[in-house]
């Protein structure tokens, strides 16, 4: 079986040219190619990317072995991912999520930098517009919501240890974080 490797390490950038080169790789690779996209202390950064990754894994021929291996730790959008593929969307079954060694996972609502001022979707205004990209953040609430409701339920269910107020302090804007094993989720 071909393999490729692609490595996004330390974070992810807007118009990130590995995560370009990752959705080109996966929506153009000949079919029993396995990509392996490695994130290796990963601090995260742009959702945009993350989201625009997500779905062209999403959109992958099942014939293409996606494995995504996190590697030291795994924050942000980087956790995003993680929690995506390995709790959220278990459906789709060319996915694979690893961790290479223990793996430290902060996982937050999603937020933007603008100025001085980090903007959370719970502190927006329903009838204000915003720039995009504080829209784009507060399109995304939900989805996080989601996906973070997938990790914490699927950590109480492998008796993986969390803190009891875990879920308070992300619905309070905070980051949370649990520690995986070695090996597949």
């Amino acid at each position: 079986m071909p393999q490729e490797t692609i490595t996004i390490s330390n974070n992810i950038k807007i118009n990130d040219g590995r995560i370009s080169h990752a959705i080109s790789r996966i929506s153009n690779v000949s079919p029993g190619t396995k990509i392996i996209i490695r994130f290796d202390h990963n601090s995260g950064g742009a959702v945009q990317a993350a989201v625009d990754l997500i779905e062209a894994i999403e959109l992958s021929r099942p014939a293409v072995n996606i494995v995504l291996v996190f590697k030291g730790f795994a924050v942000s959008a980087a956790a995003f991912i993680l929690g995506y593929f390995g709790f959220y969307n278990v459906v789709t079954p060319n996915v694979i999520v690893q961790m290479d060694g223990p793996v430290c996972v902060v996982y937050h609502k999603p937020r933007v930098s603008i100025g001085d001022y980090d903007h959370f979707a719970s502190g927006l205004y329903p009838d204000r517009k915003y720039p995009k990209a504080v829209e784009f953040v507060r399109d995304m609430n939900p989805t996080f919501d989601a996906v973070f409701l997938s990790i914490i339920t699927a950590c109480y269910a492998k008796k993986i240890r969390v803190a009891p107020h875990m879920e308070s302090v992300y619905n309070m804007n905070g980051d949370v974080s649990v520690m995986f094993k070695d090996g597949n989720i």
